[in-house]
């Protein structure tokens, strides 16, 4: 028994996973709200159905209302990662980049 249960540690070693359905963290000194449902970490990266950090203003560091990151329908990542591809084009291949590609980069860039 003692061997089996070390094969599976074994084999587990390298996964991370959590899984909540309610998350609420409030960040305390630095005023930072985060509210997530159904949320995910797997391998180092978060999927959320529903998330939104913001910090709200007070007198030291944070004037305004400012929402920090979002995440909406598992999408964050995969916009991250458009985003990502399209800077690379944009660097190496300024000349090749459409008029969509351009767009998109511009669209991104305030987005995220």
């Amino acid at each position: 028994m003692q061997k089996l249960l070390e094969k599976i540690s074994w084999k587990f070693r390298k996964i991370n996973l959590a899984f909540s359905t309610l998350y609420i963290d409030w960040g305390g000194r630095g005023s930072y709200f985060t509210f997530a449902i159904w949320k995910i970490d797997f391998n180092l990266k978060t999927y959320c159905l529903f998330e939104v950090t913001f910090m709200l203003p007070n007198k030291t560091n944070t004037k305004y209302f400012y929402v920090n990151s979002w995440d909406i329908l598992f999408l964050k990542n995969y916009l991250h990662k458009l985003h990502t591809e399209l800077l690379d084009k944009d660097l190496w291949n300024r000349r090749r980049m459409s008029t969509w590609d351009k767009f998109r980069l511009n669209i991104l860039d305030r987005v995220l």
